[in-house]
């Protein structure tokens, strides 16, 4: 079923929207909270709670990728349970702190209407950014910065050395923040 049907069921709060959703995308779904969270109990309940999510923002909202706007809900969430799981002194992941990614949390922590506007001036800047990149490249920061793959995944899926992967986005870090720079988005 395509994206758009989906949609219109939300939109005629038809209850197979999120039971036909889930068919669809269940299974990406959890892995990326599982990729955040690393608790299967915290994720499932994570992405229940962006089934509802989504069921209370459609209508109005009407988004042009269902996929990527409930991934955006469900990993908003997930970080945002991780960073309370870890204000609790719970054990978390400290894999993604020491990763400079300061310009992809602003994008996940946007506010107030003012910080929406950057947010979405920021993600627009660094949308330009990645399609300046090769392929692989664009695949490798995504999978990591978005979906949160670890390295070992990601080594799996390009067929790079783990040494390789974090040189690659290393470079790619500093290069986007040249960017961002040059384009007046990041001081």
């Amino acid at each position: 079923m395509r994206d758009e049907d989906l949609t219109e069921l939300f939109y005629e709060r038809s209850e197979e929207a999120v039971r036909m959703l889930s068919d669809c995308y269940g299974a990406i779904f959890l892995k990326q909270a599982l990729n955040i969270l690393k608790n299967r109990e915290d994720a499932e309940e994570c992405v229940n709670d962006m089934y509802l999510s989504l069921w209370n923002s459609i209508p109005p909202a009407r988004p042009d990728s269902l996929l990527a706007y409930a991934s955006r809900i469900l990993r908003n969430q997930a970080l945002s349970r991780l960073r309370k799981d870890k204000a609790q002194k719970r054990p978390v992941r400290e894999e993604y702190e020491n990763e400079e990614n300061d310009p992809l949390e602003r994008i996940a922590s946007a506010k107030s209407v003012e910080d929406e506007v950057i947010s979405k001036e920021l993600e627009e800047t660094i949308d330009l950014f990645l399609e300046g990149q090769p392929e692989l490249n664009r695949m490798i920061f995504v999978r990591r910065y978005w979906y949160l793959d670890s390295y070992e995944e990601l080594s799996r899926l390009s067929g790079l050395s783990q040494v390789a992967l974090r040189a690659r986005l290393s470079r790619m870090r500093r290069e986007m923040r040249q960017f961002l720079k040059k384009k007046g988005v990041l001081e």
